[in-house]
This record gives structure tokens, C-alpha cells and sequence, in this order.
């Protein structure tokens, strides 16, 4: 992906995930099954996120950075690393201080619609995202993370991945309110990284 594209794109987002989510039972779960066959397609099981759940009740952010940069950026790495950069801006908002991070390390990271989650069965795993949501009544956010095989829960009691539109629908029923937008992270590589167009052209058709 083209760096000015990024600049413009990629800018600090200003945001509070500080909560823990809870899982609820009913919840659909993707069955083995389901999972083998897409590791298959992946041609190795290191490109599907790990899940990585919560330590505290304020690390979801942590917790979505290491599962979506995979190995060898593990939660402790994640946690150590971040200290280096700032959580709060000058006007006592929440920052997304993840973006500069992926940069910094070499990952290549862009905002697509919300619609575009689906295109991510595009990449074979190559391309990941962070969707963050908004849980009004106890005015706080949750962070999670989603690939190809669905969404990954950080959360307390959370299964490794649920179908995206089973989670999407079962948490709205709580009263979660999605972010409009949601952050796709890749390597970047000589080939560039052809997700915004795609992913947006996913979500406009939606």
C-alpha cells in the first residue's frame, strides 16, 4: 500500500477500549471442522490468529495488536512495547496508539467500511483486522480481532473464533454499537497491499 495512501488514510483515532467483553453461550462457534478446512486454504495454521485472551479488564487493545501481527509478537512483547507510546493526546482522549506501532514495525495497516470484513476471505490469511465497538451502557469499548475464519475474542470464556456475522448479530442484540470503520493489517510486501480498494468496493456494495 502506497505510504502517502496510509498517511492519509491512517490517521491517530482517538478511542477508549478499555473493557472487557463478556461471552454469552449462545453465541454460534465455528465447528473443528469448519477450522480445518480453513487452515487447509491458509496452507499453514500460523496465518490464522491465536487467540489471546484477556489478563485484565483493560487490555483488549493488547491482547487484538499481538493476535492480528501474529507471532513472534506475543502479548508480553505487545505489552512491553507499548509503553513506549503515548495512550492519551493533549486533550485527555484515548489515542490509537497501535497504528504508529504497526508501522514502526513494518506492518502495513488501513481503515476500510465496516462492510468490507468480508473481503478478508481474499487474502488466505494474509490480511487481519481490528474492529472496535462501543457498549453504551456501561460507556466503555471492547476491541476484537477477525481474519478470514471470523471473529476473536479476547474476552472472558470467549471460543477461538466465531463466525463474523453470528458475533455481529449477537452482540448488537446487547446493544454493542460497531465502529463504522475497522483497521486491516498486513506486511507489508513488494506487491503492495491491494485490500483498501477491494475492501471498500465490499463495503459499498453492502
Amino acid at each position: 500500500m502506497d505510504r502517502h495512501l496510509y498517511d492519509h488514510q491512517c490517521k491517530q483515532r482517538r478511542v477508549d477500549v478499555s473493557i472487557t467483553g463478556s461471552w454469552l453461550p449462545s453465541q454460534a462457534v465455528l465447528s473443528a471442522q469448519e477450522i480445518g478446512t480453513a487452515q487447509e486454504r491458509y496452507h499453514s495454521g500460523d496465518r490464522m490468529i491465536v487467540r489471546i485472551p484477556q489478563r485484565t479488564q483493560d487490555d483488549c487493545a493488547i491482547c487484538a495488536v499481538a493476535m492480528v501481527m501474529g507471532h513472534p509478537y506475543s502479548y508480553e512483547r505487545v505489552l512491553a512495547d507499548s509503553v513506549k507510546y503515548p495512550k492519551i493526546t493533549s486533550d485527555g482522549k484515548f489515542s490509537a496508539w497501535w497504528e504508529t506501532y504497526f508501522r514502526d514495525e513494518g506492518f502495513d495497516c488501513i481503515y476500510c467500511r465496516f462492510g468490507g470484513l468480508h473481503a478478508l476471505s481474499m487474502y488466505g490469511g494474509e490480511v487481519s483486522g481490528m474492529l472496535g465497538m462501543d457498549i453504551p451502557h456501561l460507556n466503555r469499548g471492547h476491541i476484537v480481532a477477525v481474519d478470514e475464519i471470523g471473529v476473536v475474542d479476547p474476552a472472558d470464556n470467549a471460543p477461538d473464533h466465531v463466525p463474523l456475522d453470528h458475533y455481529v448479530w449477537n452482540r448488537k442484540q446487547d446493544g454493542v454499537v460497531f465502529h463504522s470503520e475497522w483497521l486491516a493489517v498486513r506486511r507489508e510486501s513488494r506487491t503492495g497491499m491491494p485490500l483498501m480498494d477491494e475492501a471498500q468496493q465490499e463495503g459499498n456494495a453492502r
